[in-house]
């Protein structure tokens, strides 16, 4: 999976890729955004079961978990004083002040927290 390429979309934007899908088919959408076949299988899924998630089987679940601002905040400055580490070494040094995964540290040095670190 090439990670630079990937991108969480609002469920106006799901939606506008699916009926986009419903009108042209995979290939047609998948040129157009890059979706990939995982992805439409998981939706295709997910619109076969609508008594479950209702109209808007597209909207991602809400098991959501946030990070606190100051941890993002530190995990940003760490990155910035030091670029060559790993994201398990940045997470070492995070460890030693609070609990993180090494996907939140991946999430964050993506750009997925607002973190502005002056």
């Amino acid at each position: 999976m090439d990670m630079k390429r990937y991108k969480i979309r609002t469920l106006e934007e799901k939606k506008e890729i699916w009926k986009y899908y419903q009108k042209h088919g995979w290939g047609a959408t998948h040129k157009k955004y890059g979706i990939s076949r995982p992805t439409f299988s998981h939706w295709k899924e997910r619109a076969k079961d609508k008594e479950t998630f209702g109209k808007n089987f597209l909207a991602r679940k809400t098991k959501r978990r946030t990070i606190p601002i100051e941890i993002a905040r530190y995990v940003r400055l760490l990155h910035r004083r030091n670029p060559k580490l790993s994201l398990a070494q940045i997470r070492k040094h995070v460890l030693k002040r609070h609990k993180i995964s090494r996907t939140s540290v991946w999430h964050i040095l993506q750009g997925h927290f607002p973190t502005r670190v002056s």
